[in-house]
């Protein structure tokens, strides 16, 4: 049997026509199995040294019968890698395929080249695939593997991007950013909890830096921990960053392809715990105030302490800050008191203390928002809880621990416990809104008796005496 391939061509009119006919070939039609692999032949190009590049051949049977493969093999696995999960031998009848991936995995700066064997049941029985690739080494700062040390504080590091290259994508992290799409230098730092202020500036445009604790992926792209992004000249740092080794790496979006910088870049740690002292004043970002002379971070676990002697003042916050667990305390001579105004983030727990003495009955209120009775509890004595109802002037007793203490309700509160009374930690979040609404007090008593009706017992909503 032949097959016959061409190309015919006509010219003329409807009547009359010429053919022409090119590229004329007859060929035998095939009787047994065709062995093929694609691609035949793979230069792998350069690869950074520690980095990988792979590629997949697919091995196929483009004749009639069944073609068997029996081995697929590397000559030599230095700086390659044979991933093949096939069983063999494996029948490929007309049309089907198998695969396997070969990986360029360089160690050291050099040419390497290796041959992919593949052994079938026909007569030519090996059939190699030639495979090359060259070893690169980039410059230190060009690749996370290899990246440049940052010692903080870090004080006029000067650099450009340029001859770095531009070995990273904007897709390689998420969320995207077109501003990782230039040239590309990566350094290295390691830091305690703390907050990292300062800048990078550039006396061009378009500049981007990323804080990431991995190294960008194509197929994992990692979230910054950091991002800042400009089309001007200054990226300015005042941001909260946990324990650990980051890369920092600067980029910009084309055009520039690549920028300039001056990088300036501080971080103070944040303490374990800080106790307020209020010696100087009552400015929270004070270090003074505080009894280690350091300014809380988003880590410290906060206290207020109650009685603080003359001379001394609470805090009053006027611009952001950060604690993670704070507690205001309470004691027999008097409450700690906080006013935030809203700028404090508290990434934990808020406890707001109020000591209550033994054996008398106590107004008391829930200074923080979504308090429960849990938090009046004692396991060591009789506490009961009573509130108040306006329309008929009585107290009921609270008996559910998961009853909200509400915002500004006030409660009795008796407690039999020890001689020297107990101090309870009221649980919750902070209020610096305003609390209640213009028409919140209620009187639905008759008129006739005003002896009775219209009694709100209404509370402190806030950390702070008002």
């Amino acid at each position: 049997m032949f097959r016959i391939t061409g190309t015919v061509s006509t010219t003329g009119t409807a009547y009359e026509n010429d053919f022409a006919i090119d590229d004329f070939a007859v060929e035998e039609t095939p009787t047994e199995p065709i062995f093929n692999v694609s691609p035949d032949v793979k230069d792998y190009g350069e690869v950074n040294v520690g980095e990988s590049s792979t590629q997949t051949f697919t091995i196929s049977n483009q004749g009639p019968g069944t073609l068997q493969i029996t081995t697929v093999a590397l000559g030599i696995t230095d700086q390659f890698d044979l991933t093949d999960l096939n069983t063999y031998p494996v029948d490929l009848t007309n049309g089907q395929s198998i695969t396997v991936d070969v990986a360029f995995e360089p160690t050291s700066e050099c040419a390497k080249a290796v041959t992919l064997s593949i052994t079938d049941n026909q007569s030519k029985t090996v059939n190699d695939v030639p495979l090359s690739g060259t070893g690169f080494v980039p410059p230190q700062g060009s690749i996370c593997s290899n990246p440049l040390p940052l010692a903080i504080p870090a004080v006029d590091i000067a650099g450009n991007t340029a001859g770095f290259f531009d070995d990273y994508n904007s897709t390689d992290i998420n969320p995207s950013s077109y501003y990782l799409g230039g040239d590309d230098i990566v350094y290295q730092f390691t830091v305690t909890d703390g907050k990292m202020s300062g800048t990078i500036i550039t006396t061009g445009s378009y500049i981007g830096a990323f804080v990431l604790e991995t190294c960008p992926d194509a197929v994992n792209p990692p979230t910054p921990v950091i991002l800042k992004t400009s089309s001007g000249t200054t990226l300015t740092f005042d941001d909260n960053i946990v324990a650990g080794t980051y890369f920092l790496i600067i980029s910009s979006w084309p055009a520039p392809q690549s920028v300039d910088f001056i990088i300036n870049l501080t971080h103070v740690e944040s303490p374990a715990t800080a106790v307020w002292t209020g010696a100087i004043d009552s400015d929270w970002d004070t270090d003074g105030n505080w009894n280690g002379s350091t300014v809380p971070g988003f880590t410290t676990n906060v206290t207020i302490p109650a009685g603080l002697g003359l001379g001394a003042s609470y805090p009053t916050l006027t611009a952001a800050a950060d604690c993670n667990d704070l507690t205001i305390e309470s004691g027999a001579t008097g409450d700690g008191s906080l006013i935030e105004n809203g700028f404090l983030t508290v990434s934990g727990t808020v406890t707001a203390e109020r000591y209550v003495s033994n054996v008398q009955w106590h107004g008391i209120s829930a200074p923080v928002a979504g308090a429960t009775a849990e938090s009046l509890y004692s396991n060591t004595a009789n506490v009961y809880l009573k509130s108040h109802d306006e329309a008929t002037n009585a107290y009921t007793n609270i008996q559910a621990l998961t009853d909200p203490l509400g915002d500004m309700q006030g409660f009795m509160m008796w407690y039999a416990g020890a001689a020297t009374g107990e101090t309870f930690g009221i649980t919750g979040t902070l209020r610096s809104a305003t609390v209640g609404s213009a028409d919140n007090m209620v009187r639905t008593g008759l008129d006739a008796d005003p002896v009775y009706y219209g009694w709100n017992y209404v509370g402190n909503p806030y950390s702070s005496a008002i």
